[in-house]
């Protein structure tokens, strides 16, 4: 994490305190991260996806926030003046393996460390949004 990029920090929440300690004592489950699913029937604009999320994190901080409990005393939420999105593709043959494929993402850990707190993939034109639950629980969540 560069200096530079760095916009604040944080001390933890209880909520936030709560649901590291989950992920750290390896009882992690996704209930508090959120999938939203968007049908489209027309082929999805790539970057025009990737422009929306790009701007979905500048506007929303929490879904710049990142949680650093590695190698410092205390946890800390730093908020980050921008993080790089990337925009995951996947291809299936049936309504089978998009359900495999979704609930696999669904309960895919967020490295909360270091990824941005929206992950977005694209899956036969259906657009899937994953929160994770630290955007939701990063005060103002996803106030302006």
């Amino acid at each position: 994490m560069e200096k530079n990029n760095v916009e604040r920090i944080n001390k933890l929440t209880a909520a936030q305190e709560g649901i590291l300690f989950q992920i750290l004592s390896n009882e992690y489950h996704p209930k508090y991260s959120v999938q939203r699913l968007y049908k489209s029937k027309i082929p999805l604009d790539t970057e025009k996806c990737q422009s929306i999320l790009d701007k979905l994190t500048h506007m929303y901080s929490a879904l710049r926030t990142v949680i650093i409990y590695k190698d410092v005393k205390q946890p800390v939420a730093v908020t980050l003046k921008s993080i790089k999105n990337k925009i995951n593709f996947f291809t299936v043959d049936n309504s089978e393996e998009l359900k495999k494929t979704c609930k696999q993402r669904h309960l895919k850990k967020f490295d909360i460390q270091t990824e941005s707190a929206v992950r977005m993939d694209i899956i036969k034109n259906k657009l899937f949004l994953n929160f994770s639950e630290f955007a939701f629980l990063s005060g103002s969540a996803l106030q302006t």
